[in-house]
C-alpha cells in the first residue's frame, strides 16, 4: 500500500488513502498522532469523502 492523497472528513478529520501496488484496491486511513503531518500536507489533495462517497480527485 503506497499513499495517494489526503482528505478531510465533514467532521474535520484528515484521512489518508492508500492504494495497494498490485491490485490498485483503496482504503482510507485517520491520520495518526505520530504522522509526520508536514509530509501529508505534501500528498495530492483529493475531494471531500461524504458517507458512503469514493474520495475523487478535484479537476485542475
Amino acid at each position: 500500500m503506497a499513499p495517494a492523497g489526503t482528505f478531510t472528513r465533514g467532521n474535520g478529520e484528515h484521512v489518508l488513502l492508500h492504494t495497494c501496488l498490485t491490485c490498485g484496491v483503496e482504503r482510507h486511513n485517520r491520520i495518526a498522532a505520530d504522522d509526520d503531518f508536514n509530509r501529508v500536507l505534501g500528498l495530492p489533495r483529493l475531494g471531500s469523502a461524504g458517507a458512503g462517497r469514493q474520495a475523487r480527485p478535484r479537476s485542475a
